[in-house]
Parts: structure tokens; sequence; C-alpha cells
């Protein structure tokens, strides 16, 4: 084992090296060769392969372009680098709620409302509800503080306690 992996080592002498295709990786003193190999060494090589093929290079651009922004999103503006709720199921509240907290904001920048003065009300009506919702996503216990905010500004969200 090393560094937590599980390892395979070989050890020759220099004289056993002559034509191995392994000579240039090589490391040691000049009497002794010695290679260390990962156990999963083949499975590497597969995926290093598929990554590097042109399905593999297209997938990996239209990951870099969907999913990796979101969930930097979610690790640096959203608080959600460490979970602070106990147990699985109560983290997966946290995440779902930092998901539409996210969404939310998608919805309201992409949503087309005529630029005029009639329509700021609304739309400051949803800024309050998003950042409501931030608070939520930090704070876990304060759902029942949202509903209460929500009914305020006429805007219903079903909960169960």
């Amino acid at each position: 084992m090393e560094n937590g992996f599980a390892t395979h080592y070989y050890h020759a002498r220099v004289k056993e090296c002559g034509v191995c295709a392994f000579k240039k990786q090589c490391c040691g003193n000049k009497r002794r060769q010695s290679l260390t190999f990962s156990v999963y060494r083949h499975y590497h090589q597969r995926m290093q392969q598929r990554i590097e093929s042109k399905e593999g290079k297209r997938m990996k651009r239209r990951r870099m372009a969907t999913v990796e922004p979101v969930f930097g999103s979610l690790l640096n503006y959203y608080g959600m680098k460490r979970s602070n709720a106990k147990g699985k199921q109560a983290a997966h509240k946290m995440m779902l709620m930092a998901a539409c907290a996210y969404n939310l904001q998608k919805l309201i920048t992409c949503f087309n409302h005529p630029r005029a003065k009639a329509q700021v009300l609304p739309l400051g009506q949803e800024l309050a509800l998003y950042f409501i919702l931030l608070y939520v996503v930090q704070q876990p216990r304060a759902l029942l503080q949202l509903n209460r905010v929500c009914k305020r500004i006429n805007f219903f969200i079903p909960i169960s306690v």
C-alpha cells in the first residue's frame, strides 16, 4: 500500500533491464532498479484512452459547460462547502434548497419582464423570496419563518413539519 492505494513493486538488477520497455521509467541506485505500479494500472490506462478519444473530449466540454458552473456556484456563493446538517436526509434537504435557490436566481435573471415602472414591485418580491431562500439554505431551521414571510408577500410555499 502506498498513499492508501494498492501497488505492485518490481525490483531487478541493472543487467536484467537491458531491453526492457519500462527502462526509462525506472528509478533507484545503479545496482538495482525498481518499478512501482498501481494494481489498477490497466483501468487507469483505459480511462485515459476514453478521455482522450473524440467522444470523451466532447463529453468533457459538455460537462465543463453545464455541470461544473452549477457546482462552483453552489460551493462558492451558496455556502455548500460544508453541511452542518445531521444525517444524509438533512444534508439532502439542504442541497435541494440550495438548488432551488440557484434555479430561482436563474429564473429571475432570465425572466423577460418588460422594462416598465409598473414591473418593479413584482420583481422586488421575487428578489425578496430569493434572499429568503438563501437564508433558509444557510439556516435549515428557518423554514417556518420562511412560511410566515411568504404569507406577507402573498407567496405560498407548502411545507410539511
